[in-house]
């Protein structure tokens, strides 16, 4: 595993320049799971899973990334892997806990669909000689879902070479009170010098592709 240094480091030295395309782009990703049954408020209902895969589908065929960092739970990451899957763009697939835990608390819990769409990305990212499957090797972390961001920020930094470090979130944009495990990734990002891109999951977005 990096030093806690090294995304500190990678962003010091790789701040975003000004836009100028084609630029070689490396994609890092957090974003909501699937509302739970009864929210009393819109986040990401299940009626907008397509919705927001064809945005992210789009965004990837606009940026052609050179890959994509992510966890692997049900709902935004899997949609996010699963449509650079289908593009053949690299998958670097983080686990922030032991496999069959955190399928058990993260994917199983949202249906067989998305257990077929985690399998599909794992064999990808074990199968692609240019796609990697990170296994955390911390113990037992009773907040592991807030250290994941870390996880994914440090692994991203550790794969980037010369690339575009691009942070791409699934989630309201204007964030949430309190705010939300996505909104910390999002701030931890931005405050590294990362263009943040946020999709918004919510129906009716007036603008379902963001960026700031």
């Amino acid at each position: 595993m990096p030093s806690t240094s090294t995304f500190r480091d990678f962003a010091l030295t790789h701040r975003p320049r000004d836009w100028d395309y084609p630029a070689v782009v490396l994609i890092v990703h957090a974003g909501n799971r699937i509302d739970a049954p009864g929210r009393a408020e819109d986040r990401f209902p299940r009626s907008q899973v397509s919705a927001v895969a064809e945005r992210i589908g789009r965004l990837f065929d606009a940026l052609q990334p050179t890959g994509v960092v992510s966890a692997p739970a049900a709902g935004s990451d899997l949609i996010v892997l699963d449509q650079a899957r289908r593009r053949d763009i690299p998958l670097h697939v983080v686990l922030p806990i032991e496999a069959d835990e955190f399928v058990r608390v993260s994917v199983a819990d949202q249906g067989p669909e998305w257990l077929d769409t985690y399998r599909a990305v794992i064999d990808h990212a074990e199968s692609d000689w240019r796609s990697t499957l990170f296994q955390i090797a911390k113990g037992e972390r009773d907040e592991w879902y807030l250290e994941a961001n870390d996880d994914v920020l440090e692994r991203a930094a550790a794969i980037a070479g010369d690339e575009l470090l691009v942070a791409l979130t699934v989630r309201p944009p204007a964030g949430e009170h309190p705010p939300s495990t996505t909104d910390h990734f999002a701030d931890r990002a931005g405050r590294a010098g990362l263009i943040v891109v946020s999709v918004d999951p919510r129906p009716g977005a007036t603008a379902p592709i963001s960026s700031g």
